[in-house]
């Protein structure tokens, strides 16, 4: 796949973006009441349903998480900066006691020294995914569903991050956020995502304009709602143009405050 910065670039999800962008607002009707999914900048999403709240990515520099609401789940799919901040999931797990983290072997590390809390490290911090390339772990937290695997972050110095590919289930939805996947044919064959029967995936915009990308996305994922990830904000114009090409209702986020309903 295409796109590996050598330096953060800051973006919205699917969308321009600043730093401390102000949220977007999807609401998704769904059994049991509506989801409502947030964007927060560059990877960084809020997903809840009535009381319940899951924040994938939370990261200080891409938003401000002031304004994002109190996270039961917290989920983080890689080390690098633009996906996580060790400080900010620290607060969240200090500042509310319902919070609980599940991430990879890298990040726990990493949160475990920002903590310094061993009470909460052990109730509420969990490691569910480590170095092999096929770990997995499928749990629920809180009455919310959740399927974890690896997924590749690429070739080189990305061979050894663990990068997460995490399905969220919540009132019978199943929603895909495969961070920042550099995978090819082979592992998405492997994972098959289709089979899980997504209604909407979080999907880098490299998968979405490029050819092979295409194909990957439309013979293994074939979620019912495409949203269109990490697109820089000069590139939003040029990439919007491809996507729409190929993923005519794919959703892609081109102003704060902007909200879509899905029926």
């Amino acid at each position: 796949m295409r796109l590996r910065w050598s330096v953060v670039v800051v973006t919205a999800v699917a969308a321009v973006g600043v730093r401390a962008q102000m949220p977007t607002t999807t609401s998704v009707p769904a059994a049991g009441g509506p989801i409502v999914i947030t964007a927060l900048g560059h990877a960084s999403v809020q997903i809840e349903q009535g009381a319940k709240v899951v924040i994938v990515d939370p990261v200080s520099a891409q938003t401000d998480l002031s304004r994002a609401k109190r996270a039961d789940l917290i989920l983080v799919t890689d080390i690098h900066p633009d996906h996580f901040d060790p400080a900010a999931v620290a607060r969240y797990l200090k500042h509310n006691f319902r919070a609980e983290l599940v991430s990879s072997e890298q990040v726990v590390e990493q949160v475990a020294e920002a903590l310094n809390d061993e009470v909460i490290l052990r109730n509420r911090v969990h490691a569910v995914v480590g170095s092999s390339p096929e770990s997995s772990a499928s749990l629920t937290v809180g009455g919310i569903g959740l399927h974890i695997r690896r997924i590749s972050h690429g070739s080189g110095r990305h061979a050894e991050i663990q990068n997460l590919a995490q399905v969220v289930t919540l009132g019978g939805w199943k929603i895909l956020h495969i961070g920042d996947s550099d995978a090819g044919e082979a592992e998405f064959k492997r994972l098959d995502f289709k089979k899980e029967k997504l209604d909407v995936a979080f999907i880098p915009f490299w998968y979405l304009t490029d050819d092979k990308g295409v194909t990957l996305v439309k013979r293994y994922v074939r979620p019912r709602i495409v949203v269109a990830m990490h697109i820089p904000p000069g590139e939003l114009e040029q990439r919007t143009a491809e996507i729409r090409a190929r993923f005519p209702d794919a959703v892609i986020f081109t102003q704060p405050f902007e909200t879509k309903t899905f029926q």
